[in-house]
């Protein structure tokens, strides 16, 4: 009976054994620590422009009147740096990429709609290059806002009606 009992409790405390047996995992942790001059802010860094529906009368119209403004709203500028080895910011620009059309003056509207594109201004009027870097006014890197407008453009004499979507992205560039 004893040597019954003794085979019984070397299971038992083989399997709990076994149940205490230990697992290994691993958490990776990555990121980065930068030195900005500015931060877009958050609500501002993905927008929609919507157009709503215009009639190609209007088009026809008032094609060089039909503006749609937009702005870009920045936070925690720091206009130099420390002392450090990254030495100070002495300029802010924006770049804007995307689809271009009109000789890369200006950017398409895609999908159906052809015909049509247009072009972003900032606050003086100047029209924006597609993927070149454009000096910011250091005014409105002060007020923290940075004011476009886009502005509809014909490239072709008939406009074809239909829906259209683009997607244009900005970087904020500071050196």
């Amino acid at each position: 009976m004893l040597r019954l009992l003794l085979l019984l409790f070397s299971l038992v405390f083989s399997s709990v054994t076994l149940a205490m047996q230990e697992q290994y995992g691993r958490v990776n942790i990555n990121g980065a620590i930068i030195n900005p001059a500015c931060t877009i802010l958050a609500e501002n860094a993905e927008q929609t422009v919507d157009l709503g529906i215009i009639t190609q009368q209007n088009i026809e119209q008032h094609n060089s009147e039909i503006i749609y403004p937009f702005a870009i709203r920045l936070t925690n500028c720091i206009l130099a740096t420390s002392k450090s080895s990254l030495g100070s910011w002495q300029t802010f620009s924006m770049m804007f990429d995307g689809p271009s059309a009109l000789g890369n003056r200006g950017f398409t509207l895609g999908d159906q709609s052809q015909g049509l594109a247009f072009e972003i201004r900032d606050e003086q009027d100047n029209t924006v290059i597609p993927r070149a870097a454009m000096k910011l006014n250091e005014h409105s890197v002060a007020n923290k806002t940075l004011n476009y407008s886009l502005h509809l453009v014909k490239t072709s004499q008939q406009v074809k009606p239909g829906p259209f979507y683009t997607a244009v992205s900005f970087i904020l560039i500071y050196q």
